[in-house]
């Protein structure tokens, strides 16, 4: 059943939610309220302002029995009953003999194959049609309502968190505080037995008792909706006199429930040209675990009230990141508009986004002899690139990192550098043309070897990864030796007090490959210092103040300026103009003046900083 403003059509923008009732056939109060919900919303609805206004706002979906079957075996079974008996156990189980709510794929334990009910197949697919935000099912049997996980790695009963337990909290707390009964400490259920009582009338899953193939866990995992289950009392087939009085004690918590659909966040994902973008992720600081956008572009994040960082990523699209607060009224919309992504390694490298995107980039540049003009293969870069999957219910970018560092340790980062390094430098290597047999070319333990004809030039690329040119190095012997000579006929000539006589003049001719602080004149290319006064009016000085815009963060950074120009050692295409802060604070991701292993001016550690300069502006 559906209940809606505008039935029969999902409405950009507005929430959907469920609920489930008689999961097991046995426990029929949760199909008996459902049944008198939709009665009560159709009813109050134009009569009633905030019905009306839950139903204007939220598109709900009921499904009063998942399992008619074992409903009527069980209804059969307690006509042939006494009266007094309220809790058997026939008809729990489907007509295949099936437990519904062990019977979804389980993210611990699952084969990897479907093998799922009629019944469960149904609620899967209706998962897929249909963008729900918030969902509950019904059982009885205890008075509390639990949230995921209902399972643990080790299967046992333990608490078993997942990366939105403050919210889960917060949603079957909702719930339970109000009803009348559920959130005290000694509830009334008048039961032949005595049950479990619960802080606040809610318990995660598997903390209570772990199963596996929850139907809540599966909601979590798989989907963009937050599913809870609600245990309303341990009547699981009551007698007609109790129906009444079970509906007064749950309709205002049916009714409160509903309204978690419209808090958090919502928005629309678009392109620059207005365009919806489906599938697009959205991600909420370091929780693993993003929702996508639907159909229309839209989503529904749902959060407790507090402030985050929120990302938005889609494929060929640079991401984008806002700081957002959310209060406890209605969702703030929060819209996202994504730009083309341009391929250009400065700006990428640049952005910083994580430890995996710098150490990608630092292995291709460093590695693959840009400076000779031998780029690497564009295979070998979407090998790299290629390994930023993540498995679902988890941050892409985060996986990004556990596939790359894995083993963790500095010794396995360098020698998973050299295996690279390696690979690029065959690979850059320009063979001669012409048919290569498959004898010619072997594998070895660290990448593919060049047929036995270039092995000298594989070599030769390898050598000069590894360590500079012997011509390179005689060069710098010689202007290191002539250094001194003039530094010793200057020591001569001078007084022994002067402070000159404590630094070392250094050749006029002398070729240093790193950039070395300069004066005033010299700080940046004239090029350069004639566009920067033309755009902000004033010359660039070693120290002057900026402020500069991130990729990724809010706030704006400031800092003093120690570099302005180019960056030798990316590809020749990347043309824009690189602007090295030293920052007034340490940043996680900052270095100490150097980029890529060359350095371009001196900083405390993590203090320094490349933007580009377009990002930047004088202060």
């Amino acid at each position: 059943m559906e209940i809606s403003d505008n039935p029969g059509t999902h409405e950009p923008g507005e929430p959907e939610m469920k609920y489930i009732g008689n999961v097991h056939g046995n426990e029929v109060v949760g199909r008996e309220i459902l049944l008198q919900l939709v009665k009560h919303l159709c009813e109050s609805y134009g009569k009633d302002n905030s019905i009306t206004d839950i139903v204007d706002k939220t598109r709900i979906h009921i499904l009063p029995s998942l399992n008619p079957d074992g409903y009527e075996l069980a209804r059969a079974r307690k006509k042939s009953l006494s009266p007094d008996v309220t809790e058997d156990v026939i008809g729990r189980l489907n007509a295949n003999g099936v437990d519904l709510n062990r019977n979804f794929p389980d993210q611990f334990f699952d084969s990897g194959e479907i093998n799922a009910e009629p019944e469960s197949m149904a609620v899967i697919d209706w998962l897929k049609a249909y963008p729900f935000s918030l969902s509950a099912s019904f059982h009885s049997g205890a008075l509390v309502v639990t949230y995921p996980f209902d399972d643990s790695p080790s299967g046992i009963s333990q608490y078993s968190a997942t990366p939105d337990d403050d919210l889960f909290r917060h949603i079957a707390k909702s719930y339970s505080e109000a009803h009348p009964q559920m959130h005290l400490a000694n509830p009334k259920m008048n039961c032949s037995h005595s049950l479990r009582h619960f802080t606040d009338g809610i318990s995660n899953g598997a903390a209570w008792s772990s199963l596996t193939g929850g139907m809540q866990d599966y909601n979590y995992v798989k989907s963009n909706c937050y599913e809870v289950t609600v245990e309303l009392g341990c009547k699981k087939f009551p007698h007609e006199d109790d129906l009444q009085s079970l509906w007064e004690e749950n309709k205002k918590p049916l009714i409160k429930f509903i309204e978690n659909a419209n808090r958090g966040i919502k928005g629309f994902v678009k392109d620059h040209k207005g365009n919806v973008i489906k599938g697009a992720r959205i991600s909420v600081g370091d929780r693993k675990h993003d929702i996508k956008t639907a159909e229309d572009g839209d989503y529904w994040r749902l959060l407790v009230p507090g402030t985050y960082d929120v990302e938005c990523h889609a494929k060929g699209f640079k991401p984008i990141a806002k700081n957002i607060d959310v209060g406890v009224g209605d969702s703030a919309m929060v819209n996202f508009t994504l730009y083309p992504k341009i391929v250009d390694e400065l700006e990428e490298t640049l952005g910083h986004v994580n430890r995996a995107t710098l150490l990608s980039h630092d292995l291709m540049y460093r590695y693959d002899g840009r400076d000779s003009g031998n780029a690497a293969p564009k295979d070998i870069i979407e090998k790299v690139e290629q390994q930023q999957a993540g498995r679902e219910g988890s941050v892409e970018k985060e996986d990004h990192i556990s596939s790359i560092s894995e083993g963790s340790g500095s010794g396995d980062e360098v020698e998973q550098a050299q295996r690279l390094a390696e690979s690029l430098a065959l690979n850059s290597v320009q063979l001669p043309t012409g048919k290569l047999t498959g004898k010619a070319v072997t594998a070895s333990k660290r990448g593919f070897l060049p047929p036995h004809d270039d092995a000298s030039l594989f070599n030769e690329k390898r050598n000069k990864i590894a360590r500079p040119s012997k011509s390179k190095s005689k060069k710098r012997s010689k202007i290191s030796k002539k250094s001194t000579e003039k530094k010793s006929d200057l020591s001569a000539n001078e007084s022994t007090n002067s402070p000159k006589n404590d630094s070392t003049v250094e050749a006029p001719n002398k070729k240093s490959d790193e950039p070395t602080t300069k004066g005033d004149s010299e700080f940046v290319d004239p090029a350069i210092a004639k566009d920067f006064i033309s755009k902000y009016s004033v010359d660039p000085k070693p120290n002057m103040r900026v402020r500069c815009k991130v990729p990724g963060k809010e706030s704006l950074m400031k800092g003093s300026l120690k570099y302005l120009g180019r960056i030798s050692n990316l590809p020749k295409r990347s043309n824009v103009v690189v602007a090295g802060i030293q920052l007034d604070h340490e940043e996680d991701l900052g270095t100490d003046g150097t980029f890529l292993g060359k350095r371009y001016f001196t900083a405390q550690n993590k203090h320094g900083y490349f933007v580009p300069m377009k990002n930047c502006t004088p202060m």
